[in-house]
């Protein structure tokens, strides 16, 4: 059976493909503001990922027409890590400084791969 996947991600990882995963298995690749079908097995979970970033599982059924988006939180998340550098370069004492600096990117990358930041949804044809 055959699933069509839209890929509406434009501006946070738009220059990587997502890889689509079936039941843990990778079954192919999709590119920003690409639509492609898929082969799966019906009643199978399907989840993309991109360096470990994935979205929440679907599960699927013949003919599904599926989309991925970003959440609205991916784009918070990067203003968020940008500011914080700012503001803890403001910080008068060196071993904070770079104390914060090491924890900073610890926080933003956990953040990255513990939250499903892409929305994978079904969508009506």
């Amino acid at each position: 059976m055959q699933v069509t996947i839209r890929r509406n991600v434009y501006f946070m990882g738009g220059l990587m493909p997502l890889t689509i995963y079936q039941n843990g298995q990778a079954i192919g690749k999709i590119d920003t503001n690409e639509t492609k079908a898929f082969e799966v097995v019906e009643g199978s979970t399907l989840v993309a990922k991109q360096l470990g970033v994935r979205s929440n599982p679907v599960e699927v059924q013949t003919g599904d027409h599926l989309e991925i988006s970003g959440k609205p939180w991916l784009g918070i998340i990067q203003i968020l890590a940008l500011l914080s550098l700012f503001f803890v370069s403001a910080i008068p004492s060196y071993n904070l400084r770079i104390i914060s600096y090491l924890i900073l990117p610890l926080i933003y990358f956990s953040s990255l791969f513990l939250i499903e930041n892409y929305k994978l949804e079904k969508k009506e044809k």
